[in-house]
């Protein structure tokens, strides 16, 4: 190939156009049969065409981080707001309240508290399609 410069030496492009190998259409078959086989699994079924990650179809580990995030959040959340409700209902004064109503509000904070482990269980089965 030769170069086209200008008065200065610099090069301004080239006079002859590139030469193209040749490729057997036989050659092009088998390397697109070889990259198959190479990119599919046991079942002969294209890898390719798996876009599962790429659609945001969610796999059981991703489900899993989120259900545990997801609790650990609700945990931290009802662990701050629990005692303070707790509080404020054992504070109530039941001495004009019937006897059983009385003794069963005394033990309100552990219904509460029951309430609350219950529903993070039942979060839990939820997301694991359980219940």
């Amino acid at each position: 190939m030769s170069a086209k410069t200008d008065d200065t030496g610099s090069f301004t492009g080239s006079t002859e156009s590139p030469q193209i190998p040749s490729v057997d259409d036989e050659k092009v078959k088998a390397g697109k049969a070889l990259a198959e086989k190479f990119l599919s699994n046991s079942k002969g079924q294209s890898l390719l065409s798996d876009t599962h990650a790429q659609a945001g179809t969610m796999n059981a580990a991703q489900k899993a981080v989120g259900v545990v995030v997801g609790l650990m959040v609700g945990g931290l959340v009802a662990a701050f707001l629990l005692p303070v409700a707790i509080d404020e209902i054992v504070s109530v004064d039941t001495s004009s309240w019937s006897s059983g109503a009385s003794s069963m509000w005394n033990i309100m904070d552990v219904i509460i508290v029951l309430a609350v482990f219950l529903f993070f269980i039942g979060v839990a089965l939820a997301a694991t399609n359980r219940i």
